[in-house]
Order: C-alpha cells, then sequence, then structure tokens
C-alpha cells in the first residue's frame, strides 16, 4: 500500500481558470479508494495570508487530526500577496515556502502512514545507487526566491 500527498493551490471558483484539480488524470486518481482531497488555508498554520491549498492524500487517513493539531491560528490572517514589494519583487514569492506548522503536519502524517506498513528486508543498495542519491542531495539554498509564473 503506498501513500503520498500532492499539494496545489485551491482550484479556482472562475470556472475558465486553469487547474490540476479539473486534469482528467487527476479527477481518476480521486476516483481510486484510499484517495482523497482536502482543502485548508496555509494562513492557519503561520503563512502570512490564507493561501488556499487543495491537498491529495493517498491512504494517510489520520491527515485531518494532524493537519488540526499543528494549526498556529484559528482565524486566518488578513494580509495579502499581490504585486510588487518596495524591492520590486514579487510579493507571491515568499508563499512558495510552505509554513513550518504545515510542514510538520505532513511529516507526522506521513510517518504514521510509513509506521503502518510492515518492514520487508531488501538488499543494500549498489554503490551506484548511494552515489546517484548523493549528487541529488541538496545542501545549500539561495536567498532567492525565484519568479512564481514562466515568461
Amino acid at each position: 500500500m503506498g501513500i503520498g500527498i500532492v499539494e496545489h493551490p485551491a482550484e479556482p471558483l472562475e470556472e475558465a481558470a486553469a487547474s490540476i484539480w479539473k486534469l482528467p488524470i487527476v479527477k481518476a486518481l480521486l476516483a481510486i479508494p484510499g484517495v482523497t482531497r482536502r482543502r485548508l488555508a496555509q494562513g492557519l498554520f503561520g503563512a502570512p495570508s490564507p493561501k488556499p491549498t487543495d491537498i491529495m492524500v493517498i491512504n494517510l487517513p489520520d491527515l485531518p487530526l494532524d493537519l488540526r493539531k499543528w494549526m498556529t491560528r484559528s482565524e486566518l490572517p488578513k494580509g495579502k500577496a499581490i504585486g510588487l514589494n518596495q524591492a520590486g519583487q514579487w510579493q507571491t514569492g515568499y508563499l512558495k515556502e510552505y509554513p513550518p506548522a504545515f510542514c510538520g503536519a505532513l511529516a507526522d502524517a506521513i510517518r504514521r502512514g510509513i509506521d503502518r506498513n510492515p518492514v520487508v528486508e531488501k538488499p543494500e543498495p549498489s554503490a551506484e545507487d548511494l552515489k546517484r542519491w548523493m549528487a541529488m542531495t541538496m545542501t545549500k539554498y539561495s536567498d532567492h526566491l525565484g519568479t512564481d509564473f514562466a515568461r
């Protein structure tokens, strides 16, 4: 049994607006037993604006409890992330990062989901696999947030 979470901005109310939640493949995935969709506001987890978000949840039935436990606010923040700031950067840039409390909720749910699955002994990874995985490990992060749109 697999587990997983897919996060994307909440589906817009406008009929013609683009959204992954309107794609046939996403709708097909949501029809599979154990796959659900939840709406939340990242503002309840510390984001400075409401940031409505939909998540596809795969075989993590306790996620709503974890989300409730990790909330840092009971009311949505009033902040807005529209346009450019005084430095000329898009105010939506900081919304690319999840609030730490949201990360904590997701981590708790995923850990519990992993713990529910039996451990099966497997051979040690090959030296080639370890080298490939080490090359993919990110150890340095930039202070710069890139654009959140395509040009």
